[in-house]
């Protein structure tokens, strides 16, 4: 799957910076962002999904990633920070929204902070 690289102002140049392991993409915090077009391959019944996150604020919301349905929000899953620094699971089935700050006893994870507040969540 390919995506397409979305707000950022030099499509070659600014959004790629060195990582700890080769290259990381590199966000504005406002309006980049990488879409993946819609596909059926993308509603998942069982999934997992790992995600690196360097910020210098998570005192603001911001999307880690989105699923979306017709390009409405909050209608499939999210990773999310909310403006309190917690980060939040959410999914919508279609009947009703789930959504956690904690994850199932069940599901295996190692959340994470270093230095510049890196968190990570799988």
């Amino acid at each position: 799957m390919d995506g397409t690289l979305v707000g950022f102002q030099d499509p070659v140049a600014d959004h790629w910076v060195d990582g700890k392991y080769g290259k990381a993409l590199k966000f504005n915090g406002t309006s980049s962002y990488v879409l993946i077009p819609g596909t059926p391959l993308l509603d998942l019944e069982q999934f997992s999904i790992a995600a690196w996150v360097k910020s210098t604020d998570f005192d603001r919301n911001m999307f880690v990633f989105e699923k979306t349905t017709n390009n409405i929000i909050n209608t499939q899953y999210n990773l999310f920070f909310e403006d309190s620094g917690t980060i939040n699971f959410r999914m919508n089935d279609g009947g009703s929204d789930f959504v956690s700050d904690r994850l199932h006893e069940s599901a295996r994870s190692h959340p994470s902070m270093s230095d510049q507040r890196r968190r990570h969540e799988r």
